[in-house]
């Protein structure tokens, strides 16, 4: 069985950062942090639009195997 988890990024001029207080990790240092704890990236989730068509945030998406 796969759980899923996700984590929203903010797009702040066209640099996608966590909005958590501590760090703001770019897109990048996310994804190894995860992968470190066990976590594979699988894809993004274009979240909302901005005044310039971009996305607003963006959803990372990671799987890991879990046992029944």
């Amino acid at each position: 069985m796969k759980q899923y988890k996700y984590i929203s990024l903010k797009n702040s001029w066209g640099e996608y950062r966590t909005s958590k207080e501590k760090g703001k990790l770019s897109h990048r240092e996310v994804i190894d942090s995860m992968a470190e704890k066990g976590w594979k990236y699988v894809d993004h989730i274009p979240v909302g639009i901005n005044g310039y068509g971009g996305a607003t945030y963006i959803d990372l998406v990671f799987e890991k195997d879990v046992e029944e």
